[in-house]
């Protein structure tokens, strides 16, 4: 009995520290331990030293790591993986209760432009600077995508050259032949689709309307458009851009003679209506503004 009656007293005395413990607070570094914020940093193909770090729920998140890319330029960091969402900056807050959040590494084609010194004065019908807006939009194309030896260091007056000796040169706006878009960044392994040989205004609205759906697809598969425009927002005679993604409802483009917003950031809903045809750039899986995580 007597042996009973402790194993009794040693159960009662157990339970009553246990519950003492239960109900202890957490001690103040282990609760700090458990209220973070880890955010979660993907370079959507880039590389990156630094991917993680931790965060006070609703404080700044403060400084931010710059990734690299073969090719393109960064352009910020944004809530979305793709097309649009809203870039961060240091003073950006983080979430206000623990846990993780992920942004994304935005890019961009590095431009080139046809008034850059160091090929503007390059012949073609006059100049490059004045009639090389097809060469030049088609160096982009090739610096970003190409996959031979020698992509990178393409410039519009290497286009020029190729151009003229083939006879693609002509008087008509652009300045340049419709074969050669598909042709020469061919021989550097860019794969383009023309998608209408007569203009878009020449063809049905259903047509039209057809095509306009083709172009905005592509972008959202993460392929580009080259785009040769008429007369309105982006030239007073034709002009190729290439609009290599999206943002809302705004068309992201490199346009090889600006630089402006009104230009490079039009509503999708304008660069369309003013488009004389279109060209659909493959971009390889790799080579994509972004990848799955």
């Amino acid at each position: 009995m007597r042996f009973a009656a402790v194993r009794r007293l040693l159960l009662i005395v157990s339970l009553i520290v246990g519950l003492q413990f239960a109900a202890a607070p957490m001690l103040p570094a282990a609760q700090a331990a458990e209220e973070k914020v880890t955010v979660v940093f993907w370079p959507n193909g880039g590389n990156l030293d630094t991917a993680t770090k931790t965060v006070s729920p609703g404080a700044k998140i403060g400084a931010l790591p710059v990734p690299t890319r073969s090719r393109y330029v960064f352009v910020g960091w944004s809530d979305r993986r793709a097309h649009g969402g809203t870039l961060i900056s240091a003073s950006t807050l983080a979430p206000s209760v623990a846990g993780t959040v992920t942004y994304f590494a935005r890019w961009a084609p590095r431009p080139v432009y046809q008034f850059d010194k160091r090929w503007a004065n390059a012949r073609y019908r006059n100049t490059v600077r004045g009639s090389g807006c097809g060469l030049t939009a088609a160096t982009i194309l090739v610096r970003s995508l190409g996959t031979a030896s020698g992509s990178y260091q393409v410039t519009p007056a290497t286009a020029a050259k190729w151009s003229l000796r083939h006879g693609f040169a002509t008087t008509a706006p652009g300045k340049t032949k419709d074969p050669f878009f598909t042709q020469w960044p061919a021989t550097y392994g860019v794969t383009l689709t023309r998608l209408n040989k007569r203009k878009l205004q020449k063809l049905s609205s259903t047509q039209r309307r057809a095509l306009h759906a083709k172009a905005r697809a592509a972008v959202a598969e993460g392929n580009w458009v080259l785009a040769f425009m008429k007369p309105g927002n982006w030239t007073q005679h034709g002009h190729f851009i290439v609009w290599y993604d999206t943002a809302g409802s705004r068309a992201l483009v490199r346009d090889p003679n600006a630089t402006k917003p009104a230009k490079t950031r039009a509503k999708t809903s304008l660069l369309q209506s003013q488009v004389w045809r279109y060209w659909i750039v493959k971009v390889p899986p790799e080579r994509k503004l972004f990848v799955l995580p």
